[in-house]
């Protein structure tokens, strides 16, 4: 999925899409929708309810909506992301340890 959360960010009971990134410090309250590739920015607030489309940059409290990642100017920004995404998937794969994530049953 390649969706990316920045240290200390909180997610409640929000819905992400693939490949949506989330940074530091930020918030992203009830019921939020954050559709593909939209960024929240650090320390950004995204309010109960807010939708932010496709690509959407948002930063702010609350986050407001300053451009778009699928901007023909923000290809490499987009490239950028993609890249360092792969790299924490295959830092993370380096150290899963078989079993860590298997349900428990209850």
């Amino acid at each position: 999925m390649l969706t990316t959360l920045g240290h200390g960010c909180i997610i409640h009971n929000a819905t992400l899409e693939k490949y949506v990134v989330v940074g530091m410090g930020a918030v992203v309250s009830d019921y939020v929708v954050m559709k593909e590739w939209a960024v929240l920015g650090e320390a950004g607030l995204a309010r109960q309810r807010q939708t932010f489309e496709s690509g959407a940059i948002c930063v702010g409290v609350s986050a407001k909506i300053i451009g778009n990642i699928h901007d023909s100017s923000k290809t490499a920004v987009k490239e950028e992301l993609l890249k360092f995404k792969e790299k924490y998937v295959e830092m993370a794969s380096r150290f899963l340890k078989e079993g860590a994530f298997v349900k428990i049953q209850t």
